[in-house]
């Protein structure tokens, strides 16, 4: 890890590591700017992940000291580790991750999962909020706690512009392989068309498809409005169709007639 993506619980460790003796509670804080009461929650996650190198943090009267049979191992163990967002961009882009992924939370559980205060979760919130708001979503109440709510057409939008610029990689369930053939099969029924698009469109496509699949999976479908550019519609069953024989999933005509919105979209920008 560099200095710019090691998360706190890494650089709590390397702290650890590069004291020669027990280290106090306020000194720590103190490096690593946050409080007492964060470095508490912060030991108590570095020990869970030492765990796993058969290594612990023991703490008595305020110091705190490394039980470390292995350095190797423990480096090892934070390489492997895919990180805590540090700074508040970062933060918003992991909430909106979890919240367009269909997840609830209370402000509770966020503030536990990011080792962050609750006030610093709820200001993350209301960053999130604004950024929510170009797509007609917001975070409503639930009992769960928070959700997001607004038209499922907009999620999806959302979700895919977060995706496509690269600022969270949702993992939808579909292996590489299953990806790939899918990739190959819309290659395929384009040529079968005399279509052609580039990879980037290529893409686009797939990703539809799995958002689409995953918000079927979780219950969370389009209903069709007989709108649908009919000469766009055979190749959007096509598709649909083969998604859901390799995905072992059905798509209902709301989902065909979507995609089949998307490729005309594709068509009148010139790219297909």
């Amino acid at each position: 890890m560099n200095n710019q993506t090691e998360n706190r619980m890494a650089r709590l460790w390397k702290l650890l590591d590069s004291s020669p003796k027990p280290m106090r509670l306020d000194a720590a804080a103190l490096a690593l700017d946050v409080s007492e009461k964060t470095i508490r929650r912060d030991l108590i996650r570095l020990n869970e992940l030492l765990q796993d190198a058969d290594s612990s943090v023991k703490i008595h009267k305020g110091t705190f000291v490394l039980d470390v049979p292995s350095r190797d191992a423990v480096n090892a163990l934070f390489e492997s580790q895919t990180g805590i967002p540090d700074t508040q961009a970062q933060r918003v882009d992991w909430l909106a991750a979890w919240f367009l992924m269909n997840g609830t939370a209370t402000v509770q559980s966020l503030a536990d999962r990011l080792y962050i205060s609750e006030s610093t979760v709820k200001n993350d919130l209301n960053v999130l909020k604004n950024e929510l708001k170009p797509f007609h979503l917001t975070l409503t109440r639930c009992s769960e706690g928070l959700r997001l709510g607004g038209p499922e057409e907009q999620i999806r939008n959302c979700l895919i512009y977060w995706t496509r610029s690269g600022k969270i990689r949702p993992d939808f369930g579909f292996d590489e392989a299953s990806s790939q053939l899918l990739s190959d099969r819309i290659r395929d029924l384009l040529e079968a068309e005399g279509a052609c698009l580039d990879e980037y469109g290529i893409q686009n496509l797939l990703l539809h498809l799995k958002i689409a699949a995953n918000r079927i999976r979780s219950g969370r479908v389009l209903t069709g409005t007989d709108t649908v550019p009919q000469e766009l519609w055979q190749l959007a069953s096509a598709m649909t169709q083969t998604a859901g024989s390799i995905w072992s999933l059905e798509f209902p005509l709301g989902e065909t007639e979507n995609l089949a919105w998307h490729i005309a979209a594709q068509k009148q920008s010139g790219a297909l």
